[in-house]
């Protein structure tokens, strides 16, 4: 019987999987929604068979249970690809040392840890692992995602790094992006320190290594006059989430804490940095979403809960209590709009109206005079930068709208040459 913690375990891993179908459903559709919706429904699908496998009667080391977490780590390692690629920028041209460098240590990675594992499955397990050709290839995957976690948030990093002065929301997102990836990364690797087989607490030595690296270089980074507020709060997150899974390892599912913490980053990234590149609906589809996923939460919680707590015949009483949330849908509605005004500040009439022909054109052309006029001595003060990224935000520009001014204007000779 699925326990109470189970259940719980569950509730964050929904939620995750909630937001990653709402963002691919979201128009225009980009590559990266889609990852970042596959990458979600990945840790979804394994938190419910973690679960399922351990309330089951059967033997999670069997065949069958091992093709399914073969399956569920290849396909977590490729949509983790696929977000490394694409989020929260598609890979640039000047983008190719960052890349080859985090394909390195990605591949090397692999290539030790995998290549141990093939060669010495026996050693590698320990005793009491069965040693079965799906066991290897449900744990080769494992290093596979990794292998990716590592490349991923090294690139991450060099891209901040990288990133021009003109590009501070982009090198914001990247900032984000690094904490989120790197929260559910971290508590990985350190959770493996007292795992049975030598080779998974190698790899919690090896990926712990990664995480203080990258941490390093953010706070290296910001030593440099590099956002030093934003380097500081990447590196915390790191450290702070190797701390917290060292402390409450076997204590409390440690998936819970990161798989929270991961969907509070990036939804506070969507709804303040246009983490996904989206524009101001995003304030209506909040207020709608809030509602229908409280909805189902509550019915599924109170449904299973009655479940373990009342016993099978009882588990009517949870339905009729989830049934009951009908009845405050509009209070609920109220309350999910004003957290949606809260999210996301309100925008003016210009990025509200019709975002189409020469309210778009009108818009861009505000924000271009403003960003020649800021950058017109070669360099833009700190007091010019915030009232830049205040104007983007009132006049409702989407990330992809800012990238594109700035990079045109750059190109164009603004601000001397500044970049």
């Amino acid at each position: 019987m699925t326990s109470a913690v189970d259940l719980l375990r569950l509730v964050p891993a929904f939620l995750v999987v909630a937001l990653g179908t709402w963002i691919a459903l979201l128009r225009p559709r980009r590559g990266g929604h889609v990852a970042f919706f596959a990458y979600t429904t990945t840790i979804g699908i394994t938190t419910f068979y973690f679960v399922l496998a351990g309330a089951s009667a059967a033997r999670p080391e069997e065949a069958a249970w091992q093709a399914v977490r073969a399956a569920l780590n290849f396909s977590g390692a490729g949509a983790l690809v696929a977000l490394a690629l694409t989020l929260p920028e598609p890979v640039r041209r000047e983008d190719r040392r960052p890349l080859l460098l985090a394909a390195t240590v990605a591949g090397a990675y692999f290539a030790v840890m995998g290549g141990v594992l093939v060669l010495r499955p026996a050693a590698a397990l320990g005793a009491g692992f069965p040693v079965t050709p799906w066991y290897v290839a449900a744990d080769l995957g494992m290093h596979a995602i990794f292998a990716t976690f590592s490349g991923t948030l090294v690139l991450l990093a060099l891209r901040w790094l990288a990133s021009q002065a003109h590009e501070a929301a982009l090198r914001a997102r990247f900032a984000l992006f690094a904490a989120a990836i790197g929260v559910s990364a971290t508590a990985s690797w350190i959770a493996d320190l007292d795992h049975a087989a030598p080779l998974e607490r190698a790899a919690g030595f090896v990926g712990g290594g990664v995480a203080l690296a990258v941490a390093a270089l953010f706070l290296a980074g910001g030593a440099r006059g590099r956002e030093p507020r934003q380097a500081r709060s990447v590196a915390w997150i790191l450290l702070g989430t190797a701390l917290a899974t060292l402390l409450l390892d076997g204590l409390f599912p440690i998936s819970i804490v990161s798989q929270s913490t991961m969907l509070v980053l990036v939804a506070y990234g969507i709804a303040k940095k246009q983490l996904l590149g989206l524009d101001v609906k995003v304030r209506w589809t909040i207020s709608k979403s809030t509602v229908a996923a409280a909805f189902i939460a509550a019915f599924f919680v109170a449904s299973e809960g009655a479940q373990i707590i009342l016993g099978q015949e009882n588990q009517w009483i949870g339905l009729l209590g989830a049934g009951a949330l009908v009845f405050v849908l509009a209070p609920l509605q109220r309350a999910a709009e004003r957290l949606a005004e809260k999210a996301v500040p309100v925008a003016s009439p210009a990025a509200t109206t019709s975002m189409e022909g020469s309210v778009v054109d009108r818009r861009l052309a505000a924000y271009r005079r403003a960003y020649a006029m800021a950058w017109a001595n070669g360099q833009c003060t700190q007091k010019e930068m915030r009232m830049l990224v205040a104007l983007r935000d009132e006049l409702g520009l989407t990330a992809d709208e800012i990238h594109t001014v700035e990079r045109e204007s750059h190109a164009a000779g603004a601000g001397g040459g500044a970049g």
